[in-house]
């Protein structure tokens, strides 16, 4: 990973969790719930969680 990468606010990897309101944190303080869990098929037909 490149360090520009590391520093971008626009992935949530990188914000704060809070398990007990179940939500993200963002680096510009707004909090933002959990919406669903999505799923993906590729061009080929498999399947990847996103």
């Amino acid at each position: 990973m490149t360090n520009r990468y590391k520093k971008d606010i626009k992935y949530w990897q990188h914000w704060e969790y809070d398990e007990q309101y179940d939500r993200f944190i963002c680096p510009n303080g707004k909090n933002i719930k959990f919406k669903n869990y999505s799923t993906r098929k590729d061009k080929y037909g498999s399947i990847e969680p996103s």
